[in-house]
C-alpha cells in the first residue's frame, strides 16, 4: 500500500514536526474486511543540510559543493584519471578514461535519480561520448566499470 498525499499538503520545511492520523478502511484481505488506523510522522528537516567546511549547499545538484569547482569532474583512481565533462551537461557528455584503460572494455551505465538505467554503453577508447539532449534536466549516476572495480560519479543535465 502506498500513502499518498496530494501535492503541497505537507510542508516539509516546518520547524516543528507535522503529525497525522490516517485510517484506511474496507480493505479485503481474502475474505476479511479490515480496518487499519496508523499516525504519520513528518519530522522537520535541515534545509539546506550543513555542509563541511569549503563547500556550499548547491539547489540544482542536490549536493553540497565547492564553489571555486570548475566544470569538470576529474577524480583519481590510482591507474590514472577519469574526467567527466561538462558537468553541468547540455547535449553532450564526454566521458575520458585513464590511458592505461585504452583498449580495455569499460562498461558504463548511465542511471537517473530514481536509478532508473538511461542507457549503457561499453567503451574502449576515450573520450566516450554521450548524447544527452534528450535527457530530462535532473540529477544523473555514470556507473563505470573497469575489471572488477566500479566508479561512481554524478554529474546534472541542465537545459
Amino acid at each position: 500500500m502506498v500513502w499518498e498525499v496530494e501535492p503541497g499538503f505537507i510542508n516539509r520545511y516546518l520547524n516543528y514536526d507535522q503529525k497525522y492520523h490516517v485510517t484506511v478502511r474496507d480493505v479485503v484481505v481474502k475474505e476479511d474486511t479490515l480496518t487499519f488506523d496508523y499516525t504519520v510522522i513528518v519530522s522537520t528537516i535541515q534545509h539546506p543540510p550543513a555542509c563541511q567546511e569549503d563547500l556550499v549547499w548547491s539547489e540544482t545538484q542536490c549536493d553540497c559543493i565547492n564553489e571555486q569547482t570548475t566544470a569538470v569532474l576529474d577524480r583519481s583512481n590510482g591507474s590514472g584519471t577519469i574526467i567527466l565533462s561538462p558537468n553541468p551537461a547540455t547535449d553532450l557528455l564526454q566521458l575520458t578514461l585513464p590511458k592505461a584503460w585504452d583498449g580495455m572494455p569499460t562498461s558504463v551505465l548511465i542511471l537517473d535519480y530514481t536509478g532508473r538505467l538511461v542507457t549503457q554503453k561499453i567503451v574502449d577508447r576515450s573520450p566516450a561520448s554521450f548524447i544527452t539532449c534528450d535527457y530530462p534536466a535532473g540529477l544523473y549516476i555514470a556507473a563505470i566499470q573497469h575489471q572488477s572495480s566500479v566508479q561512481y560519479e554524478k554529474f546534472v543535465i541542465k537545459h
